[in-house]
């Protein structure tokens, strides 16, 4: 049997029950903070703040979704009262991490690019407008439209992080080179 079709979606998306992205993604923040010397702890600010803030906003919209999508206010009551200890139990885990993570990497000059988080806000209402389905780590229900929706949104606020450290780290290296250079061949 070829390895094409022994393979299904999820074997793709998912490396150890962590999604290829958010490696990929941990992997560019990585190499970014070896460009930052003597500020390389920004980088894993921002990571966290990506990392961390998506989580809660996702978690958080998550149970939104759970509460309003039920047919009838008695029945979300109904679905808020079976999860509340879910959300009890989850709440330090991915409710409280997010903000503070963001907090902290702002309060120590991590910023982030707007227009990027604005393309985020977008792709993540159009994911809610879809239903807001995530694919999980099997292969049962599997919607591609969710799941390049959730990779769109994931990635857009990866790089709303990523790019001003790019600026100040290998841009800006790259700046004063081009800038020694010409003042080498103005002379």
């Amino acid at each position: 049997m070829p390895l094409l079709t022994a393979l299904g979606p999820t074997d793709l998306l998912f490396v150890g029950g962590v999604r290829t992205s958010t490696l990929a993604m941990g992997a560019a923040f990585t190499l970014v903070g070896f460009s930052l010397p003597g500020r390389r702890y920004r980088a894993l600010l921002g990571l966290a703040a990506w990392l961390f803030g998506f989580e809660t906003a996702w978690q958080g919209t998550s149970i939104v979704v759970a509460v309003l999508g039920s047919p009838a206010p008695a029945n979300a009551l109904a679905v808020l009262a079976t999860r509340w200890p879910l959300i009890l139990h989850q709440a330090p885990v991915y409710l409280l991490p997010g903000p503070i993570a963001i907090l902290v990497a702002w309060r120590t000059g991590v910023r982030v690019d707007w227009r990027l988080l604005g393309l985020t806000a977008a792709v993540w209402t159009g994911w809610l407008l879809a239903g807001f389905h995530s694919n999980g780590h099997t292969a049962g229900g599997f919607q591609a439209l969710d799941e390049a929706l959730n990779e769109a949104a994931k990635t857009a606020w990866g790089m709303a992080y990523l790019l001003p450290l790019l600026d100040e780290g290998i841009f800006a290296r790259l700046q004063r080179r081009r800038s020694m250079i010409e003042a080498t061949v103005k002379r």
